[in-house]
Parts: structure tokens; C-alpha cells; sequence
């Protein structure tokens, strides 16, 4: 019992110098841990558990422990219907109340997608679906996304050129048991649409 008395003594006379050890042996771990050996292993991971749908590969991996937030940068995505999509920066931050309450909810920012940027936003929801699960509010906002761009990841055949900005806030059920309801807000500027008007001519014979 005297041991154990002492121990938790040591503890409270040192706690100041034992938090700064804890703190600093986080920094060192985090700036000496070779992030950038990291790519090849995540890539690997990601299109094991995905059934090789998603291909994933960046230079290099920031991690914050103080945000807490994790960021990649030029990031290349493809997948069976996306294809060579780059993003000079990514980065993802959870929401602390969202992990406390154990819901989903954070913020996904991507810099320099489609030649513009994305931010996703999730947030915990007091709504619920008809099978008693919860909703979430998820808000998206592009802006300057290139049309031109868009259609080449998309491997559409509509000769689109513009700039893209939209504004999206929906209730969302992550399950997508229910469909989700919201308003969508989207300006297109400086559109060009080439139109060809094709000229029939009848003859009667």
C-alpha cells in the first residue's frame, strides 16, 4: 500500500515534467516517423479493401496530433468511372464531439481539384431515419471547379468549358436507406457549349 501511496505521489509532485516527456516523445515520433514511406503501403491497403475499385497514391503525409488532422499531398485518385484525378492537397480533420459521441462528422478539404476546391463538412444530426438511425448534416461547397476538367476525369462526351461553383446542404442518411433532402445552389460562369445545327433537307422524287 506504501508503494502504491509513493507512486501516485511521484506522479503529482512530477506531473508537469512527465506531461512535457509525453508531449515531446509525440512531436519526435510524429517529425522523425518516415511519412512518405507511407504512400505504397496506404495504396496497397486501399485497393485490397476496395476489390482493386480504388487506386490511391500522394507524395507525401502531414500528420497533426494537436488538430487532429491528417493531410496528403499531390494526391492522384482513379477508379473504374474516374480517371487521373489529381488534388495538390489533401486533408482530413474528424470532429472531436462527433468521436465523444461516437457519430460521424469532420471536414474534408481538397485543394486544387478540377484546376478549383472542395469542402465537405459533416456534422452529427439529432434527425433519424425510419429505422431509428441517425442522420447527418453534410454541406459541400466547389468552387472554380473546371468544366473542361471535369469532363476529361469524367470521360464525358459533351464539349464543356466554364467554372464551376456550387453550394449543397442536405440531411443525409449515410446508410442512403432514405434518399436525402436538402437545397443545392450551383453557378456555372463563363459557359461555352459549342452547339452544331445539323441542316436536313428533303427531296421529293
Amino acid at each position: 500500500m506504501n508503494y502504491l501511496i509513493r507512486f501516485f505521489r511521484f506522479i503529482k509532485n512530477n506531473f508537469g515534467k512527465i506531461f512535457l516527456t509525453l508531449i515531446f516523445f509525440v512531436v519526435f515520433a510524429v517529425v522523425l516517423f518516415p511519412l512518405g514511406d507511407l504512400s505504397d503501403f496506404v495504396s496497397s491497403k486501399v485497393s485490397t479493401l476496395t476489390g482493386n475499385q480504388i487506386y490511391i497514391q500522394f507524395d507525401k503525409l502531414h500528420i497533426n496530433p494537436l488538430s487532429p488532422s491528417i493531410g496528403m499531398d499531390n494526391v492522384l485518385l482513379e477508379t473504374k468511372t474516374i480517371e487521373n484525378l489529381t488534388i495538390t492537397h489533401l486533408s482530413a480533420s474528424p470532429s472531436i464531439l462527433a468521436l465523444i459521441s461516437k457519430k460521424p462528422g469532420g471536414q474534408v478539404t481538397a485543394e486544387g481539384i478540377l484546376s478549383g476546391n472542395a469542402v465537405i463538412k459533416i456534422n452529427p444530426s439529432n434527425a433519424k431515419n425510419k429505422a431509428d438511425n441517425p442522420k447527418s448534416n453534410v454541406e459541400i461547397s466547389l468552387d472554380k471547379i473546371s468544366l473542361k476538367d471535369l469532363r476529361h476525369t469524367l470521360d464525358l462526351s459533351l464539349p464543356l468549358s466554364g467554372r464551376l461553383k456550387l453550394n449543397a446542404q442536405a440531411l443525409v442518411d449515410l446508410t442512403f436507406a432514405e434518399q436525402p433532402d436538402g437545397d443545392l445552389i450551383a453557378t456555372i460562369q463563363i459557359l461555352n457549349w459549342p452547339v452544331e445545327i445539323l441542316i436536313c433537307q428533303t427531296w421529293e422524287v
